[in-house]
């Protein structure tokens, strides 16, 4: 849609290699995203698609590079992955009999780059958002609790009738759940339309 997304290939080295050109390793996969297309930010540092447990596909090194939505609204990221370390030799056959690279394919929900999980009870507070329109969708799933939205000005009271006390719960699984109201069905009432 509006944002571009990247799949960075990160190189761990071996620090017991002393060579000036390091070429043991692991290669993991980390998110980065832009906003136009030529400065790119790295979100948390921590690896998007991680390794693999020693001896499967993916422990020695996963190089994503193609991700399209499937039929159903999810991501699937496809990865040449190798069972070795990036200075092993590639060999065609293994001893036990399997190549050493595969592709894998991994699934994604819609929109799911980064989550914010909570264990219990939880408050978010967004940036101030000013919308476009009045309207407003959320990537929601919470399957035993409710999720609550309240749109305030940009003091932070709560515009009227668009409280938490005022919002209809979600429990579900949505990636384009839309908030409503017990006085007003959507935003289409609100006066302002910041939140």
């Amino acid at each position: 849609e509006d944002v571009f997304v990247g799949l960075l290939w990160l190189m761990h080295t071996e620090p017991q290699e002393l060579m000036a050109s390091k070429s043991a390793g692991h290669v993991d996969c980390q998110l980065t995203y832009s906003y136009d297309g030529r400065h790119w930010l790295r979100s948390l540092r921590e690896p998007f698609i991680s390794n693999r447990a020693k001896g499967e596909y993916g422990h020695g090194c996963l190089y994503p590079s193609s991700m399209i939505q499937a039929p159903d609204g999810s991501l699937r990221i496809y990865s040449p992955a190798t069972r070795s370390d990036h200075s092993a030799p590639i060999q065609p056959e293994n001893p036990d009999g399997k190549p050493e690279i595969a592709i894998l394919s991994y699934r994604l929900r819609q929109d799911g780059f980064v989550k914010l999980q909570a264990s219990n009870e939880a408050h978010l507070i967004t940036k101030l958002l000013t919308l476009n329109k009045p309207a407003l969708s959320i990537n929601a799933r919470s399957l035993s609790g409710k999720i609550l939205v309240q749109i305030s000005d940009t003091d932070g009271t709560p515009l009227p009738g668009y409280a938490f006390a005022d919002c209809i719960g979600f429990t579900g699984d949505d990636t384009h759940w839309t908030p409503r109201w017990k006085l007003h069905r959507d935003l289409s009432r609100s006066e302002e339309h910041t939140s």
